[in-house]
């Protein structure tokens, strides 16, 4: 039974500074002299000046001033209309569209939803959030209401 079993054989760690022959010989893949060539250097040190991560929060203009609700969340009318849940008369609000499974409840609260006219529709909705012009004039065409 043990005689069956398969032969693990686990790659061996490279030994560095151990002989030219090795590939990693004489200054270990290290260069010649220098601070980081040296036994220990921090990771991210940059020979003094200021970090990269203690710089880039002082960044001024586009990345700082971003807003965090720039993203939006489409949900088009045809992914309404194919929906089991969504009836006649059916209202379209954040809560709603969680609870039925079209939106993810962590990304509704940092992100705007928005209401837009791809697809057809056929059924009366009472859209309660965002939505497009022409989502708009399609829900009100066939009876249905809109409320910002």
């Amino acid at each position: 039974m043990l005689n069956k079993l398969p032969k693990i054989i686990g790659k061996r760690k490279k030994r560095v500074g151990i002989g030219w022959g090795s590939g990693k010989g004489k200054y270990a893949g290290r260069g010649n002299k220098g601070q980081k060539s040296r036994e220990s250097s921090k990771s991210f040190f940059e020979g003094g000046q200021v970090k990269l991560s203690v710089s880039i929060p002082m960044i001024r203009g586009k990345l700082r001033n971003k807003s965090r609700a720039s993203e939006v969340l489409a949900v088009n009318l045809s992914d309404l209309e194919k929906h089991p849940l969504v009836k006649n008369g059916f209202e379209v609000t954040e809560e709603n569209l969680v609870k039925i499974g079209l939106l993810n409840h962590t990304k509704v609260k940092r992100c705007e939803v928005k209401l837009l006219a791809g697809g057809a529709l056929t059924k009366k909705l009472n859209v309660q959030i965002k939505a497009s012009k022409t989502a708009i004039e399609k829900v009100i065409s066939l009876g249905g209401e809109y409320k910002s």
